[in-house]
């Protein structure tokens, strides 16, 4: 473990997150620095709001990439984001262990009222604020006392069971494929604005592989890390790219997370392939973009095939 600390800041807008790491910064200001999305949006596109998925991607992409480099430079870093979803701020404790560095949360649990107050005066004297109904919509759903922060688990009580072309000798040929990033991109929706993804755009490259591959008598499996809360709108987006397993021999699935499960994708598609494909098919390879998934399937002993860059 190296001397630097990542400093994890959660708290509604308006809470005093950014006060609190400006003041930590200044105590140590040649070993310290401070990140935020919205300095980065501020840099990029000098607006904070109304960016397209994309933009918000590259704010994602080079939020992280900064944060890396100023550890591995020796600094320590606070990251002054709301962070409130579990999901995010897990995200950045894993970061910091990957990088050999130390980790700590600090919940800025300042009221609702005073949260308002603030962001007022803020907009008053001129600074950047957020609308009203922005900081109510935060504490309506993230409420507090927030659920503690604790690192992914990476690494299985034991190593996943491996699966050779052997263990499918005899059964039918078939690929496994992810959905959102890989046969699917968003198309100006949110991550989980699930209820928008018939407007999802259909990748031609991939689309084109698992075609060819589907020709030749291979079953198309799809395995998505979305909650089958959503699967009526999903089955009815494949269904629009002519991929339909209620009319398609040879297409199956989506097979889907049970909504609720709050587990990272490798565990949910680890525990759905041994459910619904280990002894009922010899799978030739994988396409998906999560690191996390394609590592996976790597260590089963399944070829994948990394679409994209899938670091999240």
């Amino acid at each position: 473990m190296t001397g630097q600390e990542l400093v994890i800041l959660r708290g509604y807008p308006g809470s005093g997150k950014t006060t609190w790491a400006t003041e930590w910064v200044a105590e140590d200001p040649e070993g310290r620095a401070r990140l935020s999305r919205d300095d980065l949006r501020d840099a990029f596109y000098d607006r904070r709001s109304g960016l397209s998925s994309s933009q918000e991607g590259a704010i994602t992409k080079a939020h992280r990439a900064a944060v890396k480099a100023l550890l591995a430079g020796g600094k320590s870093v606070a990251v002054d984001d709301t962070n409130l979803r579990l999901r995010t701020a897990r995200e950045w404790v894993d970061l910091a262990i990957s990088g050999g560095a130390s980790w700590r949360v600090v919940n800025v649990e300042t009221p609702v009222g005073e949260c308002h107050e603030r962001n007022v005066a803020r907009a008053l004297h001129g600074e950047a604020a957020v609308p009203g109904g922005v900081i109510n919509s935060f504490a309506q759903r993230y409420p507090m006392p927030w659920p503690e922060v604790k690192p992914s688990e990476r690494k299985r009580a034991s190593d996943p069971m491996p699966y050779t072309r052997e263990d499918g000798a005899g059964l039918p040929l078939a690929i496994i494929v992810d959905i959102d990033g890989t046969l699917a991109h968003m198309n100006g929706r949110g991550p989980y604005d699930l209820d928008r993804v018939h407007e999802d755009t259909v990748d031609p490259v991939v689309d084109m592989l698992i075609e060819k591959m589907w020709l030749d008598e291979v079953s198309v499996i799809f395995l998505s890390g979305r909650e089958d809360s959503c699967a009526a709108v999903t089955n009815s987006w494949l269904a629009d790219a002519g991929w339909d397993s209620r009319e398609t021999e040879g297409v199956v699935g989506p097979l889907m997370r049970k909504t609720g499960d709050r587990r990272p994708d490798f565990e949910v598609k680890y525990d759905l392939f041994n459910e619904h494909v280990r002894g009922r098919y010899d799978v030739i390879f994988a396409l998906d973009d999560r690191n996390q998934v394609v590592r996976l399937w790597r260590d089963m002993g399944i070829k994948c095939l990394q679409v994209q860059d899938g670091d999240f």
